[in-house]
């Protein structure tokens, strides 16, 4: 709950998992043969804590960083590799699935608000449920703190 997003790999330190979860998806539709045109809308989203979102720990969602790891990613293979296979897919996989998703941060704290209109009850457990969340599993500093759930999370409506 309050870790980022894996910021590399052993062999590619700098492709941090949402240019990763981007490029498989852009792969994953070039293997289906599905254009980004027959989807209504295409998303990657990273659900977190506002607090998370507000202290800028998923930078790496956004378009100019996910197309630039990519890019530097795709850099890496032999040039012969690039030019028969991974150009083509860039041209006409990855960049129109650039152009159409939706990247964005969502914090849990407005997740848990909008169920709480929908389903007061429903959401009014779930969000018990996140504060005892926020409690056991919050920021290492936080944890064990002799403060109740309620101060550790932030408000929801």
């Amino acid at each position: 709950m309050f870790c980022g997003l894996s910021s590399g790999t052993s062999r590619a330190p700098g492709y941090d998992q949402a240019a990763r979860n981007v490029a498989c998806l852009a792969l994953a539709l070039s293997a289906n043969h599905r254009p980004v045109e027959s989807y209504r809308s295409l998303g990657f989203w990273v659900l977190a804590p506002q607090s998370q979102i507000s202290a800028d720990v998923f930078a790496c969602v956004s378009r100019v960083s996910v197309e630039q790891k990519i890019r530097s990613r795709v850099g890496q293979y032999e040039i012969e590799w690039r030019e028969k296979r991974l150009d083509a897919w860039w041209r006409d996989w990855l960049l129109p699935l650039l152009d159409r998703l939706q990247l964005a941060c969502v914090p849990w704290e407005q997740v848990i608000a909008d169920i709480q209109k929908a389903e007061p009850d429903y959401g009014a457990a779930l969000k018990e449920f996140y504060g005892r969340c926020i409690e056991y599993n919050g920021p290492r500093q936080q944890r064990g703190a002799q403060q109740p759930a309620e101060s550790l999370s932030p408000p929801i409506p």
